[in-house]
């Protein structure tokens, strides 16, 4: 089970970072990543069983969404456009079909979760420990 992390602040550095799944250089661009993990949320949330949950799921995304195009600004880019955030949600779909599925991507579930609780977002969802039986 993560553990949420405290906010850094400016120019302090965490050696506990969780890296970004498939970033051994690490260049990527922690929006592009907050833009990742929203489209995670969105993908899982098409198959809940629940509306209740679908729906939370899809306004959480929002919010992810929201604070991507805020730290692209902070890092001198611009708010990612709605077709590169529409090809993450379809590249995610592929891959997660379910919150259920999400068991099967450990490293993007801790690389999300770290980085939530990092920009103050909701990040419970990405808390999955197992498959459901």
């Amino acid at each position: 089970m993560l553990l949420p992390v405290a906010a850094l602040a400016e120019g302090e550095a965490d050696s506990d970072e969780v890296a970004r799944p498939g970033d051994e250089e690490g260049t990527a661009l922690p929006s592009d990543g907050l833009a990742d993990c929203a489209a995670i949320l969105v993908a899982a949330s098409a198959n809940a069983t629940n509306i209740v949950d679908r729906n939370n799921m899809r306004h959480v995304s929002g919010a992810w969404f929201g604070v991507s195009g805020d730290v692209a600004s902070e890092e001198g880019g611009e708010m990612p456009e709605p077709a590169a955030l529409s090809a993450k949600i379809a590249d995610w779909s592929g891959r997660i079909g379910s919150v259920d599925a999400m068991v099967g991507q450990q490293d993007w579930m801790a690389y999300c979760a770290d980085l939530g609780a990092r920009h103050g977002l909701e990040h419970g969802y990405f808390k999955v420990t197992s498959a459901s039986p």
